[in-house]
């Protein structure tokens, strides 16, 4: 199923943990308890049912082939590289949001990027999973949740993603 996404937005939502006054970053925590949360870490009330975010997983013709967009969260300083730290622009989904929405408001507020999307079969049924090719020249305008990003091919990207299922959707939208 295709879907071209176009939303507007300017505030984050991340798939991290959240108490309702203050962020918690997960360090072992299973990607179903991480969804299962009542707000973000920004305090932005998530949809109840599944699936609880959206991923979005984009990748470029570069200069080393294939390259996929993986994002930094600077909540834990700019040298965390531990779990939740990489991951391609995903979200919590909102009450009354659809998958789709949640996808394109996702890409447009974490990337600057207004993208066809292409939805994918998901691993993980709490996390619908999307598919998008960028222009090998796209420009990428970083959220305040995030503060770098790199494009990698698909090993090192997956390799970079923690927990391992974040990568599992890179490796899942690159076997399309």
């Amino acid at each position: 199923m295709a879907a071209s996404v176009r939303s507007g937005g300017s505030h984050p939502r991340g798939l991290g943990p959240a108490s309702r006054q203050t962020y918690a970053h997960p360090s072992t925590a299973a990607w179903s308890s991480v969804l299962r949360m009542e707000r973000t870490w920004d305090g932005l009330p998530v949809a109840p049912e599944k699936p609880f975010a959206s991923c979005v997983v984009v990748w470029r013709d570069g200069t080393r082939g294939r390259e996929y967009l993986l994002l930094h969260r600077h909540h834990e300083g700019p040298e965390y590289e531990g779990d939740w730290a990489w991951t391609p622009p995903s979200g919590a989904r909102q009450p009354r949001e659809t998958p789709d929405e949640a996808a394109g408001r996702e890409l447009l507020e974490e990337t600057g990027l207004t993208l066809p999307l292409e939805r994918l079969e998901s691993p993980n049924d709490e996390v619908a999973l999307y598919v998008a090719r960028a222009p090998s020249d796209a420009q990428i305008v970083l959220d305040v949740e995030h503060d770098r990003f790199e494009w990698l091919p698909r090993d090192e990207a997956v390799g970079r993603c923690l927990p391992a299922r974040v990568g599992a959707c890179i490796t899942r939208a690159a076997a399309r």
